[in-house]
């Protein structure tokens, strides 16, 4: 099951650097030994190309993860600070630089999904994707937002926590959807089955199966046909 949070103690350390622009030592030098252990060889498993690097990848998330299906390929420079909120199905393909932030929440990726370059997944409130879906290059998905309102700051985590005005809702894309380069999907949306996302939009709300959307703020600029071909897995 996913974490429900960051630990107690992770939090409080975390309140008192924003306060006091000190941390706890007996903290600090905990992650300090466990940094010291697993950094070299984590940072040699994410950076190794060629097929060993994959291979070592592939060894190395599948025991971190919380749970990685067969033949999930893992390419170089990704990023995964909570890789036990990160759930792969079959034949996931996660591309170079990527990054899955989740201390919180959860990250789940269905099968045959294909995650492109450079793309940054929050997975605070909870992001679920289905089957097929494919993400393109440079494409962001914050179930976690800065978010104005309630007379709350909006400059990010350098203050105590009470004070950031926030957003968290869970993101739900549909089997069969495509998200183009550099969209922005916000919290709460659901981007239903089959529907096309197009570069550079941003998703502010519920997309519509089988829809075409594009644009800033997006709308709807046209249908698609219905996937037919057979599941390759049945």
């Amino acid at each position: 099951m996913p974490n429900t949070g960051r630990s107690q103690e992770d939090l409080e350390a975390r309140e008192s650097f924003v306060k006091t622009g000190k941390l706890p030592t007996s903290l600090m030098l905990k992650r300090g030994i466990q940094s010291l252990v697993s950094d070299p060889w984590l940072l040699f498993v994410r950076y190794l190309p060629g097929p060993i690097g994959f291979k070592l990848r592939q060894l190395w998330y599948g025991h971190s993860f919380g749970s990685m299906g067969k033949g999930c390929v893992i390419d170089v420079g990704t990023s995964f600070p909570s890789p036990g909120n990160i759930f792969l199905s079959d034949f996931v393909y996660i591309d170079q630089y990527c990054q899955f932030i989740s201390p919180e929440g959860y990250i789940r990726i269905g099968r045959r999904c294909h995650i492109a370059q450079f793309c940054v997944i929050l997975g605070h409130g909870g992001v679920e994707i289905s089957d097929f879906v494919g993400i393109a290059s440079g494409t962001k998905i914050f179930s976690l937002s800065e978010w104005p309102g309630d007379g709350k700051r909006i400059c990010g985590p350098m203050i105590p926590m009470a004070q950031r005005g926030l957003r968290k809702g869970k993101i739900t894309i549909g089997r069969d959807a495509f998200l183009g380069a550099n969209s922005v999907i916000m919290p709460g949306i659901t981007i239903g089955e089959g529907a096309v996302i197009g570069a550079n939009s941003v998703i502010l709300t519920d997309v519509e199966p089988w829809s075409i959307v594009m644009g800033n703020p997006s709308r709807v600029v046209g249908r698609r046909d219905p996937v037919t071909v057979i599941d390759p897995d049945s």
